[in-house]
């Protein structure tokens, strides 16, 4: 291999290793939002595939909390345990408290997580200061 295309080669591989940081780095730092995410769609009754959180609450726990489509928020324990978990497969959303289990089988762990529309804007910030950097390392090269 010519001594070019070794320098291009060790270049491309510093670059690949430098966004997979920053983008590791930008997602963690993006979990807190995306938490906050997730909690709103709580509080429109939704899960992350867009569907209410089903089954409903009975009649009289509805008639108590003045709405028929759970929001999972009574002390508001369960919402403050949530968190992220980021990995090599990818974002998983759970939550410390101890009805978690309860309550993922009861309305299914389709609780956790973002909508399409959600993830989108919370991708959009994730990839903001990543786009940054590629967009400031092509411009050296061309």
């Amino acid at each position: 291999m010519a001594l070019a295309e070794q320098q291009a080669l060790k270049a491309t591989k510093k670059i690949i290793a430098e966004l997979k940081m920053r983008y590791e780095r930008s997602v963690k730092k993006q979990t807190g939002f995306m938490l906050k995410l997730n909690e709103k769609q709580l509080d429109q009754g939704k899960k992350n595939n867009d569907n209410p959180i089903t089954p409903f609450y009975t009649d009289a726990y509805a008639k108590k909390k003045k709405r028929n489509i759970p929001d999972l928020k009574d002390t508001g324990d369960f919402r403050d345990s949530f968190y992220i978990d980021v990995n090599q497969s990818g974002l998983n959303y759970w939550a410390t408290d101890e009805k978690t289990t309860f309550l993922a089988e009861k309305y299914t762990t389709d609780i956790f997580g973002l909508t399409e529309d959600n993830a989108i804007i919370a991708f959009g910030r994730v990839f903001k200061p990543v786009n940054k950097f590629v967009n400031g390392t092509v411009s050296k090269y061309l």
